[in-house]
């Protein structure tokens, strides 16, 4: 299952529950705002994924969706940069043959760039944070 549609549906699944027990009268604001969220296709909260990309700890945040694009930013410590982080800005795209692509980048420069080298574990980053290993 998706990381990111098993978040969703870990939601859903106690909404769902908490209805057939206690009646959608019992649900709460938020609840009736993740409920109606995720019937119209849109993420129940944020998504956050972290893990490593080569020697750095990377976190993946997810915000906005629409039908075939997830957007957020990853932010990589990096302890050799002076700022000690870097953040890009971006989007995974996903297919209808269920491949991927991850189009990150900050003010000047893109992730794969700053961090030649690392391509495949960047790739195997975004696509863990889509697809439950």
């Amino acid at each position: 299952m998706k990381f990111i549609k098993k978040f969703e549906k870990f939601i859903l699944n106690d909404i769902l529950d908490k209805i057939s027990k206690f009646g959608m009268e019992s649900l709460t604001d938020k609840e009736r705002h993740d409920l109606n969220n995720y019937s119209k296709g849109k993420p129940t909260d944020e998504v956050i994924y972290t893990d490593m990309i080569g020697p750095f700890n990377a976190t993946l945040k997810l915000t906005t969706k629409t039908n075939d694009r997830w957007y957020g930013t990853i932010k990589i410590d990096a302890p050799d940069d002076p700022s000690g982080i870097n953040i890009y800005n971006g989007y995974i795209e996903i297919f209808d043959d269920g491949n991927l692509i991850g189009i990150f980048d900050s003010e000047d420069s893109d992730i794969y760039t700053d961090y030649e080298g690392l391509e495949a574990e960047i790739y195997n980053f975004i696509e863990n944070a889509y697809f439950e290993n």
